[in-house]
């Protein structure tokens, strides 16, 4: 039988959650962007993981919902487990979800019709739904199927082909590489579509 390691949930100020040194997980600023967009729009959703110790709750996952809720109260799974074994966790936790498979249409139907105030949300979905296994995103072979792209919370539906998603991408990294504020990006391509309605003139980064 599989043990229960967890001890209990305690709802703990994320400031005094003492951060592991041996985390080794970098979080760029989209990602930080992200969580505070989904801390902005959603609350918090999900526990960190913590152990105890004589100084304090030592993180053992949740550094990056730690760092980003400052005094704010979050809750916390605290665990009974060893130094060495919250160590192997910390070392295992993320690695194993980053093991599993992207299924792009089903993705693709879980997200269609959703909404968003923000940019850096609608932007990870982006990313997610343009990424291929292996490389960046390639037209599909034949005919082309009708896509509801990811609508801001202007709640205006812009229908493109699969083609004009894969611009629409090239578009994304385009702006990103040649703006400092790439969370703008929704924004400035709901701005150009607007004149037409349409995505089809407006996937392409300007020339």
């Amino acid at each position: 039988m599989t043990r229960n390691r967890i001890k209990y949930l305690r709802r703990v100020r994320a400031s005094e959650l003492l951060r592991d040194p041996a985390n080794y997980r970098r979080h760029t600023t989209a990602q930080k962007s992200a969580l505070a967009a989904v801390f902005e729009e959603f609350g918090f959703a999900g526990a960190a993981i913590a152990r105890e110790t004589p100084e304090g709750l030592l993180l053992i996952d949740g550094h990056l919902r730690a760092d980003e809720a400052g005094d704010a109260e979050i809750p916390v799974l605290v665990l009974d487990v060893t130094e060495a074994e919250a160590k192997t966790l910390l070392a295992v936790l993320d690695p194993l979800a980053d093991m599993a498979e992207l299924d792009h249409d089903a993705l693709s139907r879980l997200v269609e019709g959703m909404a968003f105030d923000s940019d850096a949300i609608t932007k990870l979905l982006a990313d997610l739904l343009g990424s291929t296994p292996g490389g960046a995103a390639t037209p599909e072979k034949g005919e082309e199927e009708p896509f509801v792209l990811l609508r801001h919370r202007s709640r205006r539906k812009f229908p493109a082909t699969q083609a004009e998603i894969h611009a629409l991408w090239a578009a994304l990294n385009w702006y990103v590489d040649t703006n400092t504020r790439p969370e703008g990006f929704v924004s400035w391509l709901l701005e150009r579509a607007r004149a037409t309605g349409s995505l089809a003139a407006q996937a392409s980064p300007p020339r």
